[in-house]
């Protein structure tokens, strides 16, 4: 089978949608020869692993727009202009690359957020979009959180709303013979007009590695080591656990493991110092995708206290590290996390949210035995459900019935 896909964010040893453009790549090229359509910003890094690890029915077309254009991109500013004027142009590219190879279906797998879905629909060809997130939103009552930047939440409701009533996105749902959901949240916000087309499926997944799997549960010298990984930025919730390792700097003795840059970084620094705990939280700054499973396998348990998130990579590496995860309990992690894999907390108020997840670490730190059932849960749960080879399968059989095979 023939495939082009449009994948601008797609980059080897990448977390976040880099690597989950490189990885769809990556599976859909075991079982059929594909056209990847991506920025021409990827092509020496991509290139780079090419010679390492080659990808024999993978081709990449390398495209970007004009330099004044590129401009805007620069450090966020317009990204979402550029990113849709990008997938106007790419489809310029991709009808000549049609007719000159007839392929069988298009895929548009990154971006996933369904606001803008492209132009690759009107190619003359099967079309499958995603997995596609985006729909969820922060819950209210967390403005504590995002400070001023709660404009930026209720903004991002409201052009939600447009964009689900918008042209493109109806005529790319009309026109799709398969629409991949990475998350409830999106698959419950998305027209319900188009039901029989859905099919909820996880954006990202993990390469597992036999050797990553932590086997010793206890405490090293009795401390509770405690790791979270992500953005410093408002909507990853970092606050949330600050907060509440407050209520239990004096009934437990933890350190903290802070993996992660951003814009927030000099006020949770500040949280933490003004808390008195500054002692027990290291912040690293931002580290390398292939050193962070050092992290993983000195730590005790995973937090993860995003407010807005489709999934969460982290959570996945986490879980595949064998760890216990504690996590809010909505958008597509609510879905990851089970009850063998870790603590769930409702993000029902700031105020209710903060001792909870106290309570739960506090729980985790005390009972070893719990530590184990739902590290080795958790790993359990990676291997069945989220391996990158058996999602590549699950899609090879998406791309087979869309065929009619």
């Amino acid at each position: 089978m023939k495939v082009l896909i449009s994948a601008y964010a797609c980059e080897p040893n990448k977390g976040s949608e880099p690597g989950v453009g490189w990885n769809w790549v990556k599976q859909i090229a075991r079982f059929h020869e594909v056209w990847v359509i991506t920025r021409a910003n990827n092509r020496e890094v991509i290139e780079e692993e090419l010679k390492k690890a080659p990808l024999p029915n993978a081709h990449f077309c390398y495209f970007d727009l004009s330099y004044w254009l590129r401009f805007y991109k620069r450090g966020n500013r317009g990204i979402h202009v550029y990113y849709y004027l990008w997938q106007i142009g790419i489809y310029f590219l991709a009808r000549r690359l049609h007719y000159k190879i007839h392929f069988d279906l298009v895929h548009h797998v990154t971006f996933n957020a369904f606001r803008v879905p492209g132009l690759l629909f009107y190619l003359p060809t099967r079309f499958i979009w995603g997995p596609v997130g985006g729909g969820h939103q922060a819950p209210p009552n967390f403005e504590r959180v995002f400070g001023f930047k709660m404009w930026f939440e209720d903004f991002r409701c409201i052009f939600n709303q447009l964009a689900k009533i918008s042209w493109s996105v109806n005529k790319a749902l009309k026109s799709a013979e398969t629409i991949l959901v990475a998350d409830r949240s999106t698959l419950n916000f998305l027209p319900e007009r188009y039901t029989n087309k859905y099919k909820l499926m996880l954006e990202t997944g993990i390469a597992l590695d036999s050797s990553d799997s932590k086997t010793n549960y206890q405490l090293e010298n009795s401390v509770f080591h405690i790791l979270w990984v992500g953005a410093l930025i408002p909507r990853k919730g970092l606050p949330i656990l600050l907060r509440s390792l407050n209520l239990l700097k004096h009934r437990l003795e933890f350190r903290v493991s802070i993996v992660g840059d951003g814009p927030e970084m000099k006020r949770c620094k500040r949280m933490a110092k003004k808390l008195s705990i500054g002692e027990k939280v290291i912040f690293f700054g931002k580290i390398p995708q292939l050193d962070v499973h050092e992290y993983y396998s000195k730590a005790d348990v995973f937090v993860f206290t995003s407010l807005r998130d489709t999934s969460g990579n982290v959570v996945l590496e986490a879980m595949s590290s064998g760890l216990p995860i504690i996590c809010l309990d909505h958008h597509g992690v609510a879905d990851v996390v089970n009850k063998e894999c870790g603590i769930k907390i409702k993000p029902l108020t700031y105020n209710q949210v903060v001792p909870d997840l106290a309570n739960a670490l506090y729980k985790l730190s005390r009972d070893q035995n719990l530590r184990e059932k739902f590290g080795t849960g958790a790993r359990k749960r990676v291997i069945e459900i989220y391996d990158w080879d058996k999602k590549g399968e699950e899609m090879n059989k998406i791309y087979e019935q869309v065929m009619g095979y």
